[in-house]
């Protein structure tokens, strides 16, 4: 309990701190960022929109610049391709680095966007309602790599009885799932959940500092995905996860888990399993049942997936190699197998 109670103090304080230098980069034009983003040009600048879809949710994928697109009926799919689910209060860049790569592998990563404050039961039936329509265009296979939250929608989707059952394979109006790769996903909830409103704020700014330094979207505000119960549903023994964890794992997928350990030096009280990626602790990403390949690395909850500009910018101005998220080796290896 001590534990979880430094845990959730040291996250107070970081957001505090990211929040309030966030809102120093706006007042004063966003140079800093600006200035990291021309430096890190190999870096892809995917800010999303918020969902103005009448269905809910939009599928986006990359055009020939490597900037999220909506999917058009114009646009012709594979009959496989690579679904990739956001967590909570994603600003849009999580995947920025990760879709390239899935792209030069030969493989068409398509991006489902979603409200992600709502309760996590209705992200599900918005996915359920995607894959149907993946489906009608002659997709017949998708992999699926998740980021946090993502995993807990992908979950619900692929082992509700009224979508997926449990059953990966031989549905008429569903692509069939053969890859599951979840990235800190918290299957059993996390501390973290208690301060959702500084991750909001923490989107909020992402999306504004957009609009203000490179023109994009105005945000719609706080509300327009969701009033936090996405929130309430990742607190620890919440009634959505306690119903989600009594069902069984879905039959037919390989999953592969990925979790970090910021601490992993750390011995100590198991103080590495509780910090875990600094959001997500070791036993909720890689519970019970979630099967042998897991994947642990040496980052941080966004680091594990997502090079920060600023970082990409520093490496290139002494002449270092782009760092690498570890988690897309990962990620490509499996689905190349």
């Amino acid at each position: 309990m001590k534990l979880r109670k430094a845990w959730r103090i040291s996250s107070i304080l970081f957001f505090v701190v990211f929040a309030t230098v966030s809102a120093v980069i706006i007042v004063r034009g966003g140079d800093p960022i600006e200035r990291a983003d021309i430096a890190a040009e190999g870096v892809v600048s995917n800010i999303i929109a918020p969902i103005e879809s009448p269905s809910g949710y939009r599928l986006l994928t990359l055009d020939e610049n490597d900037h999220w697109t909506a999917l058009t009926d114009a646009d012709t799919l594979p009959e496989r391709l690579v679904l990739l689910v956001h967590g909570l209060d994603e600003p849009g860049t999580i995947f920025d680095d990760l879709a390239p790569a899935i792209s030069d592998a030969g493989l068409t990563p398509v991006y489902f966007e979603y409200p992600n404050d709502q309760k996590i039961a209705e992200s599900a039936e918005l996915m359920h309602v995607a894959m149907r329509q993946l489906k009608s265009r002659g997709v017949q296979r998708v992999d699926i790599v998740c980021h946090s939250m993502g995993g807990l929608v992908t979950r619900d989707c692929l082992t509700r009885d009224a979508i997926y059952a449990g059953t990966m394979t031989g549905h008429d109006d569903l692509p069939d799932v053969e890859r599951w790769i979840t990235v800190g996903t918290p299957f059993l909830g996390s501390p973290f959940a208690g301060l959702r409103l500084i991750a909001e704020w923490r989107e909020q700014t992402v999306r504004w500092s957009d609009a203000i330094v490179n023109g994009g979207p105005t945000p719609a505000g706080m509300r327009s995905d969701g009033s936090g119960e996405a929130g309430k549903d990742l607190a620890i023994d919440s009634e959505f996860l306690t119903e989600l964890n009594e069902r069984p794992w879905p039959v037919g997928v390989r999953l592969t888990a990925i979790y970090g350990v910021i601490a992993g030096g750390v011995e100590v009280a198991d103080i590495g399993t509780e910090l875990g990626d600094g959001v997500v602790p070791v036993w909720s990403a890689i519970p019970e049942g979630v099967g042998e390949d897991t994947v642990k690395l040496t980052d941080n909850h966004r680091a594990m997936l997502k090079s920060a500009g600023i970082t990409q910018a520093a490496r290139n101005a002494v002449g270092a190699e782009p760092r690498e998220a570890p988690a897309i080796a990962v990620i490509l290896d499996r689905l190349a197998n």
